[in-house]
């Protein structure tokens, strides 16, 4: 009996483990520029790890391999994207927020960071032709930079400027609409 109920309990935690395992249509893009289908593999409950390595099987093989950002320039699953973005001299994973002239970004902390937070969210935005991110805060000095960033903009500049405090989706509204305008004007 008493190794019935060991073999139960083994069964039981063998099926919560791979429940947060979740496997999804994916994509890679490699270092060359081609775009690999297949399939993503990550742990739903550690979202922050997705910010370090992503576990990649192509269609048609049989095991997943895991990238880095110095591996591969991007990956997506489900309509989240991540590109390889250098910042403070060093690649990550980035998620995407906003895709345009001026790229917005998010970054988790994994839980091994020594600095921040696990799950700790930071802030880049990325010009295109520039080599490196800045990171924006949400505080006064956001205000700041987003003009800096958006100066050829005057109506992304007035929105700023009438903002009674930016968050997440003000911003995001704000780079969307700067994105839409500069593209009408390319």
């Amino acid at each position: 009996m008493k190794q019935f109920i060991i073999l139960l309990t083994a069964i039981s935690t063998a099926g919560q483990l791979s429940s947060q395992e979740k496997v999804s249509t994916g994509y890679i893009i490699t270092l060359k520029g081609d775009t690999l289908n297949g399939e993503i593999k990550f742990t739903e409950k550690s979202e922050t790890e997705l910010y370090k390595k992503v576990s990649f099987k192509e269609a048609n093989t049989k095991s997943f391999k895991q990238y880095n950002p110095a591996n591969i320039l991007a990956y997506g699953y489900e309509d989240k994207q991540f590109e390889t973005v250098k910042v403070e001299g060093q690649s990550k994973f980035l998620k995407v927020i906003c895709r345009g002239d001026i790229m917005f970004y998010q970054y988790l902390h994994p839980a091994d960071d020594e600095v921040f937070q696990a799950g700790e969210s930071r802030y880049f935005m990325l010009k295109i032709k520039e080599d490196m991110a800045v990171e924006v805060f949400y505080d006064h000095q956001m205000k700041k930079e987003l003009k800096k960033q958006l100066h050829d903009d005057a109506e992304c500049v007035y929105e700023i400027e009438h903002a009674k405090k930016l968050n997440l989706e003000e911003v995001t509204s704000i780079l969307n609409h700067y994105n839409i305008n500069h593209k009408r004007l390319h």
